[in-house]
C-alpha cells in the first residue's frame, strides 16, 4: 500500500548522491533519510519538475505544492516507516537561472547560497542541517574544463555542491 504524500520537515537527511546532466537539464537525486518515526518527507524544489519518486521497494506517492519564499514549491512524499535508513530516488528536470539562484548556464557555474539549492536538486536549505554529498555531472562541453568536487564527505550545508565550467588549465 502506498502512503499519501505527507509534509515532514523534521526528517534528517544523511546524504545526497546527485547525478546531474547539464545539457539535458535533468537530474537524479538519491537521498538517504535517517531512521525516523514518520511517514513523510519534505524538500524544497524551487522550480524543479519532479518526474518520479521511489525507494528500495518501488514508486512512492508525491506532490509538489506551493512553498514559502524564496522557494516557490515544496515536494511532499509518502515514505513507508521502516527500520533503518531509507533511500529515496527522485528524478527531475530543472531550468537555467541567471540571477545567482541556481545553475547559471550562460556563466557556466552554479550558485546555490544560501537558499537556492532547490533550483538544482531537491533539498533542505537549513544551514544548520548538514549532509554528505557525492556529485556526478554529465552533459559537459568537450572543449572546456569542469571543476567540481566528486564528494563532500563531511556534513555540509546544501549550498556546498558547486560546479564551474570554463577555459581553465589543469
Amino acid at each position: 500500500m502506498m502512503l499519501a504524500p505527507q509534509e515532514d520537515w523534521t526528517r534528517d537527511i544523511k546524504s545526497y548522491d546527485l547525478s546531474i546532466d547539464l545539457e539535458a537539464l535533468t537530474g537524479t537525486a538519491r537521498i538517504v533519510l535517517a531512521d525516523a518515526d514518520s511517514e513523510g518527507a519534505s524538500f524544497e524544489i524551487g522550480d524543479l519538475t519532479i518526474t518520479s519518486v521511489s525507494d528500495e521497494s518501488g514508486p512512492l506517492l508525491f506532490e509538489a505544492v506551493p512553498g514559502t519564499a524564496p522557494n516557490p514549491q515544496q515536494l511532499n512524499i509518502g515514505v513507508p516507516n521502516v527500520t533503518g535508513d531509507t533511500t529515496l530516488t527522485i528524478e527531475y528536470s530543472f531550468v537555467a537561472h541567471e540571477n545567482f539562484d541556481g545553475w547559471m548556464a550562460s556563466s557556466g557555474l552554479s550558485f546555490l547560497w544560501p537558499y537556492f539549492c532547490g533550483n538544482m536538486f531537491p533539498c533542505k536549505s537549513d544551514t544548520t542541517d548538514g549532509a554528505s554529498f557525492t556529485l556526478d555531472f554529465t552533459g559537459l562541453p568537450q572543449d572546456l574544463t569542469a571543476v567540481f568536487p566528486t564528494s563532500i564527505p563531511a556534513d555540509s550545508p546544501s549550498y556546498m555542491p558547486a560546479i564551474a565550467i570554463g577555459d581553465y588549465t589543469k
